[in-house]
């Protein structure tokens, strides 16, 4: 079984598209901060999503760059070739997915009322 989690950020907005028969397709990178454990530097690891249909939509509605988002889905590797290169790149497509930054959104909103 293919099922990988990632809590990650998204880098820029998503784009959404249709499909002929009206179904949604939305494709955006996230980026997920960690520490090198060997050399104990801070890197970054970037992944393409891929999200389909009732998630696409939620997603491209309330998701911008900087959302933070909880992943679950099906990690695969897409090759092709450019400028006369192999490229290799990590994409998931996205099967479920969480808000991650929506207390902090509401705790400012609550902060601005009070003020």
């Amino acid at each position: 079984m293919n099922t990988f989690t990632i809590t990650a950020n998204l880098t820029k907005d998503p784009i959404v598209r249709t499909t002929k028969n009206g179904k949604f397709i939305a494709h955006f990178d996230v980026a997920e901060n960690y520490i090198d454990r060997m050399t104990g530097e801070r890197k970054a690891q970037f992944l393409h999503v891929t999200a389909f249909g009732k998630n696409a939509e939620t997603i491209h509605a309330y998701c911008h760059k900087g959302s933070r988002l909880a992943i679950t889905g099906t990690l695969r590797d897409v090759s092709y070739e450019k400028d006369g290169q192999k490229v290799v790149r990590w994409e998931v497509y996205l099967s479920q997915f969480t808000f991650c930054d929506k207390a902090k959104k509401q705790a400012n909103h609550d902060e601005q009322e009070t003020a």
